[in-house]
């Protein structure tokens, strides 16, 4: 298998199972931002590559252009929970304004901007697999992945409560300040929604895809 080189900041080597031939895996861990990762490390031979509730914050295709030639040829990579621009929040309070809400949500996906260049947008599910294509790779498998929690016997887990909660505080944190809300309109739909969640009444729904591949056809001399 190949492995990384050790870079400055990352964990220190660690040791898995061993396999039917008594043969050691090494797996090193690494705290590093991604793009320091590229520039120490520009050429790599992995022989898997996992990327996990990620792509969708990052500029699309360079990144992709720049971690598939990591990947060995013949060998796979996996990207898990890619937002696909659906977000459903039931019991629908107001029709028109819910939308208005969820499609300004959606908006702020797609003005991440970071030193002048876009980080993700809010189709990237789809937008992946034309970009995994155009940059070389082959798709083996794609399939949704969705989020969805919904009440039982009238509420959650103690974690899905936590998590429906912060999804309304995103929300409401993305939406700050919007020039075409209605500011108390915004605030009060926010408070219904952080209601329905304490009611158990809330239904959230978020459509997101995974997607399997090898570098078969990535060309390393690009």
């Amino acid at each position: 298998m190949g492995f990384p080189k050790r870079v400055p900041g990352c964990g220190i080597a660690r040791w898995a199972s061993h396999d039917e031939e008594n043969s050691k895996i090494q797996v090193n861990f690494c705290c590093a931002d991604l793009f320091d990762y590229i520039n120490t490390n520009q050429s790599q031979d992995f022989d898997l590559l996992v990327a996990h509730a990620f792509l969708d914050l990052v500029p699309l295709p360079r990144t992709l252009d720049q971690i598939l030639n990591w990947v060995q040829q013949d060998y796979l990579f996996y990207f898990s929970i890619n937002y696909d621009g659906l977000t459903i929040l039931e019991p629908v309070i107001d029709p028109e304004f819910d939308a208005l809400v969820l499609d300004y949500y959606h908006e702020t996906m797609n003005e991440r901007l970071f030193n002048g260049i876009h980080y993700g947008d809010h189709q990237t599910g789809r937008h992946l697999l034309d970009h995994i294509r155009g940059v070389g790779g082959r798709i083996l498998a794609a399939g949704s992945s969705d989020w969805i929690v919904f009440p039982e016997s009238g509420g959650y887990s103690a974690d899905e409560t936590y998590f429906l909660h912060f999804i309304i505080n995103t929300i409401e944190s993305a939406l700050h300040g919007h020039t075409s809300l209605d500011v108390d309109k915004f605030t009060n739909w926010i408070s219904r929604r952080h209601e329905q969640i304490e009611n158990g009444e809330l239904v959230y729904i978020a459509h997101q895809l995974d997607i399997m591949g090898n570098a078969r056809a990535y060309a390393k001399s690009s």
